[in-house]
């Protein structure tokens, strides 16, 4: 089903909502599930066959029963134990499932990593949350910590469209995917005067999200990030090292607990050009750290990408970038109380608190992820006449 545009005089009225606990957003989320009246539209990365997720697909089994447009699109490599006759409950009562599946050894490196809920055209949430038992607890005493933003208004509209184009890419089983590829320079996508979607995937001539945070970067004001996998490329490296030798207060907030060793020892490695230029590293102790959160230049975002060369060169990510003031001024009281809970990294003691070998696995996970994965990537994924093909000049991001 296709979503109209809203017409211009509603485009403005948008509320807004943080959720920076996992626990508080999965229970809105099965009440606006449980009130639904017509259309429900999930796509998650991560949707786990354990108590969280068979909660969920009840609740959709029961909306679809009662008659309400139900459609899940979830990413098929990264969903464990997600068996067909998982979603049979859901099927049979009417609603539909996409799986975004590797049909092929060429495509296997392109992953749909977008978190993205739209009900009844009115209410929509982006984040990093999935659907799995560890993105549901406060992010301190319990669960992951992950952070995510409702939107509710007419404008919810443009994310539901987006849903389709997205779900109309992936197969029902009876044809290939036709959405691993869009060779597009990628849109910044305006909800309101204050909201603007941000959307990139494989293929695309240009990064929203990068030009987009490095422009606000470059703009007068402290810089506060928080990300769960760190290995930003070269134009966000210039601009966050810029920004901190000009005197600006840069800090990030990167996970002290990770799910993912070799991003962590990757990230690492870029420390100590980060602390010599003056910028502030805090790692969160109490519980993994998951989120994307992104303020500077008096705007921030929200949503699915990393700041990492996965989600900003190879994955299809969905990110939402506000300059509401109320906003903005909420996510950074949210930045400081997560770093009563951090440990900061010693520029002066960085270099001698890790040995020999720890040092040189860093650089090796580094040279890995940072050069060696989207080599390979775009070597599979691009034609050689494509700009991200290794075989053509690099650019920087």
């Amino acid at each position: 089903m296709k979503h109209a545009n809203p017409p211009e005089t509603a485009r403005n009225n948008l509320t807004a909502r943080w959720w920076w606990r996992g626990d508080l957003f999965f229970g809105e989320l099965k009440s606006r599930i449980s009130s639904a009246s017509k259309s429900i539209c999930l796509e998650f990365y991560i949707f786990q066959a354990d108590a969280l997720g068979r909660d969920i697909l009840a609740l959709l089994t029961a909306a679809a029963g009662r008659g309400c447009r139900v459609q899940v699109l979830v990413d098929g490599l990264n969903s464990p134990g997600i068996s067909s006759s998982f979603w049979n409950p859901l099927v049979q009562a009417g609603g539909k499932v996409r799986i975004f599946s590797v049909r092929s050894t060429r495509h296997r490196w392109v992953r749909n990593h977008r978190k993205l809920v739209v009900v009844d055209d009115g209410w929509a949430a982006v984040g990093g949350f999935n659907v799995a038992v560890e993105y549901d607890g406060d992010g301190r005493l319990r669960g992951w910590l992950d952070c995510g933003l409702s939107l509710e208004g007419a404008s919810i509209q443009n994310l539901a469209a987006d849903f389709d184009r997205m779900w109309s890419r992936v197969s029902d089983g009876t044809g290939p995917d036709s959405f691993h590829h869009e060779f597009i320079r990628p849109s910044r996508l305006p909800l309101t005067d204050e909201f603007e979607l941000l959307r990139s995937g494989p293929g695309q001539i240009g990064r929203s999200l990068p030009s987009a945070l490095a422009q606000d970067i470059r703009r007068p004001g402290d810089i506060a990030l928080v990300a769960a996998y760190f290995l930003p490329g070269t134009r966000l490296r210039r601009a966050l090292i810029r920004a901190a030798c000009s005197g600006r207060r840069v800090q990030l907030l990167l996970p002290g607990l990770t799910d993912v060793p070799v991003a962590r020892r990757a990230g690492r490695y870029l420390y100590n050009r980060f602390l010599k230029a003056g910028v502030e590293i805090y790692e969160y102790q109490p519980q993994i750290l998951h989120a994307k959160l992104y303020v500077a230049g008096g705007s921030a975002y929200v949503g699915s990408s990393n700041l990492d060369v996965r989600s900003l060169r190879l994955n299809h990510e969905l990110m939402v970038r506000t300059r509401r003031p109320q906003l903005v001024t909420e996510a950074l009281q949210a930045f400081r109380g997560w770093l009563v809970s951090s440990e900061r990294i010693d520029p002066t003691t960085w270099s001698t608190s890790r040995g020999i070998w720890e040092k040189l696995r860093e650089k090796i996970d580094f040279w890995v992820l940072a050069r060696v994965d989207p080599f390979i990537s775009r070597q599979l994924d691009f034609p050689e006449n494509h700009p991200d093909h290794p075989n053509r000049t690099p650019r920087g991001e």
